[in-house]
């Protein structure tokens, strides 16, 4: 089970002083919520890697097809725009993974995900 207790900016500026960050979501539909997240990321000129089972690339970048593929978890920002049941699989990735900050978008998350949390 996952357990935090920073206050809410703490977290935010924890989630943002990453070196990298990851985004679960995106694909070749570019009105997704995901995508913009991905571009938002992009604006800002962060280091971001979509995430997508199949896609190979996205609005320019290389995907990797999922979180167990990342280069360096330890240091990644998951941003999650998915279905609450697939989001409740990649926090418990995320945690083997040693993933340290997760930003779960509005959506994506349900009473399980609640709970695990």
């Amino acid at each position: 089970m996952l357990t935090t207790t920073l206050p809410r900016c703490n977290k935010q500026e924890r989630f943002f002083a990453s070196s990298q960050f990851a985004v679960i979501g995106a694909s070749s539909d570019t009105s997704r919520l995901a995508n913009e997240v991905l571009d938002w990321y992009r604006d800002k000129h962060m280091d971001v890697i979509p995430v997508h089972p199949e896609e190979k690339k996205l609005e320019g970048l290389s995907v990797i097809p999922s979180i167990s593929r990342l280069p360096s978890p330890s240091t990644t920002g998951l941003t999650i725009t998915a279905t609450p049941q697939v989001t409740l699989s990649l926090l418990k990735q995320a945690h083997k993974l040693s993933i340290p900050t997760i930003w779960i978008q509005p959506g994506a998350a349900d009473q399980y995900v609640i709970d695990y949390i």
